[in-house]
């Protein structure tokens, strides 16, 4: 029987602890249409969140769409990952993908590979080299509003580490994209950001392009009622016994926080796995 506490990755379904109540407020602002900027201390769940969220918006026939802006290094990485994870879910082929790109960016040219693991791989960084980042990034940041509309189905982006956009001093790039973002009608966006400071200053200073663009979300740690039903369920259904007095002292010692909350009960149930007993 395998451990049932996991951290360390994004976990989904009988994985995930609790955040029901997030999980609602969540669906319902996204599926109005409400651009939202969700943001926490590092490892308190917000990807793990933030995927469920998906996964049932994904149900209701709302395209979704996750960017990760760990994964850009530079201006024409944002470039290529935005098209990327927008368009090639929608269309799947190659051929497709390319009808696609060539009705929507007039004058651009995409280079379309495919991966060892057959996944496939958008570059614009020919075009960013010929024609400059800005010309292309007017082009590209309207790419989920056009897939929306021949799609004719509502679409949500999320930009994961979103305050990793201030690290291309380049370009303006916060301007041009609340200058597109701001009349797009099918797309919902979600900034999300674990550095708390940063993420506040672009969203509520009056000076930066972002101020009041998206509706703040917060993320706390999990209850304590209901991290601890999480906690004695999984025990239970593992056949492993641990008191509800013992449940609390961890909470107690961890303080609640999602991830060391994980990291301590999975090596405590490797422990108790032979005796079958948290003592």
């Amino acid at each position: 029987m395998s451990n049932p506490f996991k951290y360390g990755a994004i976990v989904t379904d009988e994985d995930f602890a609790d955040r029901e109540r997030e999980l609602k407020i969540l669906i319902k602002e996204l599926t109005n249409g409400q651009h939202t900027l969700l943001y926490s201390p590092r490892r308190y769940g917000k990807s793990s969140l933030i995927v469920m969220v998906l996964k049932k918006l994904q149900k209701r026939g709302i395209m979704t769409s996750m960017i990760d802006l760990y994964e850009c290094v530079s201006i024409s990485d944002f470039i290529d990952k935005l098209v990327e994870k927008t368009v090639v879910p929608a269309y799947g082929t190659p051929s497709k993908i390319l009808k696609f790109l060539k009705s929507a960016f007039s004058g651009l040219r995409a280079d379309i590979t495919l991966k060892p693991d057959g996944s496939t791989k958008i570059s614009l960084k020919k075009e960013v080299a010929s024609y400059g980042a800005k010309h292309t990034l007017v082009h590209v940041l309207d790419a989920p509003e056009i897939l929306a509309e021949v799609k004719n189905k509502p679409l949500v982006v999320v930009f994961d580490e979103f305050q990793e956009i201030t690290s291309f001093n380049d370009i303006k790039l916060e301007n041009l994209m609340r200058t597109r973002f701001q009349h797009h009608k099918n797309v919902t966006y979600v900034f999300m950001g674990s550095k708390q400071h940063i993420m506040q200053q672009m969203f509520e200073d009056i000076n930066r392009p972002f101020y009041k663009f998206a509706k703040p979300f917060p993320l706390d740690k999990i209850p304590t009622k209901e991290f601890k039903k999480f906690i004695l369920d999984k025990f239970k259904q593992t056949q492993i016994e641990i008191s509800p007095s013992i449940v609390d002292k961890i909470l107690g010692f961890t303080q609640g926080h999602p991830y060391f909350t994980q990291q301590l009960c999975h090596e405590l149930w490797n422990i108790a796995n032979g005796s079958k007993k948290v003592q």
